[in-house]
């Protein structure tokens, strides 16, 4: 046997390991180099696996346990929730010691049981994040009902082409089929040949959802593609026709010309109807169901083979988009976020009023800028702005603190112009709509505070919490207060870290009446930035012009509602402008300043919206408070869902779902003819999953609207008997928290799901879904385990051996025996593609004591034992 010996001081120290085996090939149970001949220890330990882990039980390590899972037939019994390691090859991968050395791992399949709401998310390991590499593997999850199993019966699928697939909300609680599978390109049968490891994590939070999923239910035209061909090379003999090129493709030209998207038209063939009954779809050809399922899923496929093509660019469907009821500002064609937040039914109900103030404390503003032009507190009106930029050299105006908010301009963009943020997000909000002139704001007619707190490079704490102060009529800086102050103040800035002093005075805004709306930030991450994140605050995240997150949003637990935020990388609707939020801008390149209109993406664009979106509110219903506002958000009432999980339910993406005017407005219309919120049941969490090991778990149960709400009864099904509710701290009308136990005893092995009910004595009932694994199905099992013992000093692996598993409680024992003494590093970890190195992407990974923070142990003159940790993907 052949031995590979591999450096790895440096992988410990990284956080990142990469431990290299001897040959899969080898049966023996231990390998590596012998130790020193001499007086020689023992180390051993225990290994487990973290809660929640579970393997594919067919990957490539010949070593590992192995159960086909390749068909609905044999589909492998998960727990929820979990977080599975796996691997799939389309093609065999020829390499002899493999698993799948002659015969391919294409599709695997799982059977679970599912919670409305859940999130699916797939992310291929080998996948180097760039969706238009053909040498990237590519992975598509379709969902079944265990009733019906076949194409075109999907509950739901996601067939992109990007790293990560995902399906974002479980439609209802059951049992389900999971396919997981490497699909078949019949265009180009060589695509899609690189063998990939897999994660799949089923009911935990969800990654950031991407664009690239091409869906069957989406509305588009089957059999038409739009595409645009990469330039020819120079080096080309003679260049072809647009013609030519296209029907090198096996399409039709049906509108362009080379260089700019043409329309292309395949030639479908004639539909063939699958019968209904249960089949086992094996290869992704996309054969069967009804005829428009067929054509529908063929422009799909024909879609993904062409991006795979070099002489592609890009390719992608046509889809079918809905003319929507318009103002006659000659940009508005462009403004694509007015439509999905239903802004122009809300229109129909108020434009806004101009009794009320929205302040944008950001760079200040154009206040020349014709679409502002009426729209902004003047020097001379009781509402008029200021510039609480304190340092000169950021302030760029020659002065510090002062009574004009104009923006001077902060050069900060690449080409060496101003941003003039202030002014896109004072436009967003309340640009003079319906003037023939650009662009429409959310409302038209509150009048807009500049407050100026970000100069040249950004602005500080200090400086924003003055702006604030004033806008809020509060003492401040500037020894004066406006006269009015702001109903509504936008902050679409932010940053890290925690301020109490500005905690203190949110908290004091929100007592006040005042709604404070800020940006979750642009860092793609959930720790927390503020002043979003402050409670008091309204929260808000971005999505894209498809309503998904935007690659760029932060998200989490602090966010509250989301609103467009927009994408400067794509054209998604075809209008030559690419999907960023359209708003009045500036251009001071030039002399003197254009006064313009640009597109600009982030969710500094997204406050702005649900800010507008509060003004017109407060026109029709004025007393409208902070409190009231979080009372109407949390009810659904202000809100499309966008997780599948129910307007009323929260979640870390798009918070309480995307804002929707038209709600908002008749919302805030009926508070004002009723004068109280209608009582609202929330309930948190939104379902019990105590897994395979929690017995107790709290439930808080409140009142989210207004008026009286008197909690009568918290019972479980009759069925689950083994379920018992207990009140923890809870008032006399039956709010608070309960403690929710489980007895497993005498209960069979399988997940359980059952339903307990609160019943209301004003707001009806409400069913919370209990999920339990009992049984050896739900032990959490990290895969096939290989431990290396690693010379602390040289980095050298001296020994490898492979753990013993106990199914029964999840945890793996080793022994290394003819230890001499040292200090050494002990590692331990899954090989699922056979490659020779543990702890890669999507394969388990541990080590002594902890995966981030190694440590040596030290063998003197006795053996060592106790040496455990955790393992997991």
């Amino acid at each position: 046997m052949s031995l590979l010996v591999k450096q790895l001081s440096s992988c410990f120290l990284s956080g990142v390991l990469l431990v290299t085996l001897g040959g899969c090939g080898d049966d023996s149970p231990s390998r590596g180099i012998p130790p020193t001949p001499g007086t020689t220890y023992r180390i051993s330990g225990t290994i487990t696996a973290t809660a929640g882990s579970a393997v594919d039980s067919d990957v490539n390590d010949p070593h590992a346990p192995y159960v086909s899972n390749d068909s609905y037939l044999n589909a492998q019994f998960l727990p929820n929730p979990v977080l599975l390691g796996g691997y799939m090859t389309r093609l065999p991968t020829g390499v002899s010691g493999d698993r799948c050395a002659a015969v391919a791992d294409n599709q695997d399949w799982y059977r679970m049981t599912l919670v409305a709401g859940e999130t699916i998310v797939l992310t291929i390991s080998d996948h180097d994040g760039v969706d238009a590499n053909p040498a990237n593997p590519d992975f598509d999850i379709f969902l079944y009902d265990v009733t019906k199993v076949e194409i075109g019966s999907e509950v739901g699928l996601s067939e992109g082409t990007g790293r990560q697939e995902t399906i974002p909300a479980v439609p209802a609680d059951g049992e389900y089929f999971l396919q997981v599978i490497a699909p078949e390109y019949p265009a180009n049968p060589q695509a899609n040949t690189t063998p990939s490891n897999y994660t799949l994590s089923i009911g935990t939070a969800a990654a950031p959802l991407v664009a690239t999923a091409l869906r069957v239910e989406d509305d588009f035209v089957p059999g038409e593609i739009i595409v645009r061909l990469r330039d020819p090379a120079p080096a080309a003999v003679a260049p072809q026709s647009a013609t030519d090129r296209v029907a090198a493709l096996g399409l039709h030209l049906k509108a362009g010309r080379p260089g700019a998207p043409m329309l292309l038209k395949m030639t479908m063939p004639p539909p063939v109807v699958q019968a209904q009954g249960v089949t086992t779809p094996v290869a992704r050809t996309k054969g069967r169901g009804t005829a428009l399922q067929q054509a529908k899923r063929a422009t799909i496929d024909q879609v993904r083979a062409l991006r795979a093509r070099p002489e592609v660019a890009s390719a992608d469907l046509n889809y079918l988009r809905k003319p929507f009821l318009i103002p006659d500002d000659t940009r508005f064609p462009s403004q694509w976020n007015a439509a999905i937040i239903n802004l122009p039914p809300a229109w129909d109900q108020t434009v806004g009023s101009a009794d009320l103030v929205m302040a944008v404390v950001d760079t200040g503003v154009l206040p020349a800028h014709p679409d502002l032009a009426g729209r902004l507190c003047s020097a001379t009106d009781d509402c008029r702005g200021y510039d609480f930029v304190s340092d000169p050299a950021s302030a760029a105006d020659g002065d510090g603190i002062d009574a004009d908010p104009a923006d001077p301009g902060d050069r900060d963009l690449p080409d060496g112009s101003s941003s003039f943020h202030g002014t896109h997000i004072a436009g967003i909000a309340g640009a003079a709509g319906n003037n023939g002139l650009g662009v429409a704001g959310v409302d038209w007619n509150a009048r807009i505070m500049p407050v100026r707190v970000l100069g040249v490079g950004g602005g500080t704490t200090y400086d924003v919490l003055q702006g604030v102060r004033y806008a809020a009529g509060l003492t401040n800086d500037s020894g004066t207060v406006p006269v009015q102050r702001a109903d509504v103040i936008n902050l679409s800035l932010g940053g890290a870290g925690f301020a109490q002093a500005e905690q203190d005075l949110y908290n004091q805004l929100h007592a006040d009446g005042i709604l404070v709306v800020a940006a979750a930030g642009n860092a793609a991450s959930s720790l927390p930035l503020y002043p979003a994140s402050y409670a008091g605050v309204v929260s808000v995240s971005g999505v894209d012009i498809d309503k998904n997150l935007a690659s760029y949003s932060n998200f989490g637990a602090a966010i509250d509602v989301t609103a467009p935020g927009g994408s400067l990388a794509t054209d998604i609707n075809r209008d030559g402008i690419v999907d960023g939020i359209m708003s009045t801008a500036g251009d001071d390149l030039v002399s003197p300043i254009a006064y313009t209109y640009v597109p600009n993406a982030g969710t500094s664009m997204a406050a702005a919206h649900v800010s507008g979106v509060a003004a017109l509110m407060k026109s029709v219903y004025p007393a409208l408070t902070p409190a009231e506002f979080d009372a109407l958000l949390f009810a659904g009432s202000l809100t499309e869902d966008l997780g599948g999980d129910g307007a009323a339910v929260r979640n870390d993406s798009f918070g309480y779902g995307l804002i929707d005017a038209q709600k908002a407005v008749f919302a805030a219309l009926d508070l004002a003819t009723t004068g109280v919120l209608p009582p609202s049941l929330a309930v948190s969490p939104s379902y019990l999953n105590f897994g395979a090991i929690a017995t107790t778990l709290p439930l808080t149960l409140s009142n989210a609207g207004g008026g009286t709400l008197t909690v009568t009864a918290v019972t479980p099904s009759a069925t689950a008997t083994w379920i018992t509710v207990a009140p923890s701290v809870v008032s006399a009308d039956g709010l608070g928290t309960y403690t929710v136990s489980v007895d497993r005893t005498g209960l069979t092995d399988q997940v359980y799901s059952e339903t307990l009910t609160v019943a209301t004595t004003e707001a009806g009932s409400v069913p919370v879904t209990v999920l339990v694994q009992v049984g050896a199905s739900g032990v959490a099992d990290a895969g096939y385990h290989w431990i290396d013992l690693v010379d602390a000093t040289s980095g050298l692996r001296l020994q490898t051996t492979a753990a013993a598993a106990d199914p029964v409680n999840g945890t793996y024992s080793y022994t290394f025996s003819g230890v001499a003494p040292g200090s050494y590093r002990v590692a331990a970890g899954t090989d699922s593609d056979n490659d020779g190195s543990i702890c890669d992407p999507g394969e388990a990974c541990g080590r002594y004591p902890l995966l981030t923070d190694p440590a040596a142990v030290d063998v003197t003159n006795g053996d060592l034992s106790g040496i455990d940790f955790n393992s997991g993907f």
